[in-house]
């Protein structure tokens, strides 16, 4: 990460005429810490209505853009994938 070398190009044989553009996920591809929804996840929701006593979203949006600026710095380009699943997320009840 500290290279920025998520991103490659993998040569498949060795005279390299075969390639195949890949990478590797920040958070493999779970969602961002503190910000998993699913049924069995116990992290804080989003609240937007400004009357309610758990209005939250002004600082979890800070949260947010602060973890994706910290996973942009680890790729060389502009656009990065923000993961919010992994293996058997968002539980069906």
């Amino acid at each position: 990460m500290s290279s920025k070398e998520m991103e490659m190009i993998w040569y498949s044989n060795k005279n390299n005429s075969q390639h195949l553009f890949t990478g590797i996920n920040y958070n493999v591809y779970g969602p961002p810490p503190e910000f998993c929804w699913d049924l069995l996840c116990n992290d804080e929701p989003l609240v937007d209505d400004p009357e309610s006593h758990s209005f939250n979203l002004d600082r979890r949006l800070s949260q947010l853009v602060k973890y994706v600026k910290e996973q942009a710095e680890a790729y060389r380009t502009n656009n990065i994938a923000l993961t919010m699943g992994a293996d058997f997320q968002y539980s069906v009840f």
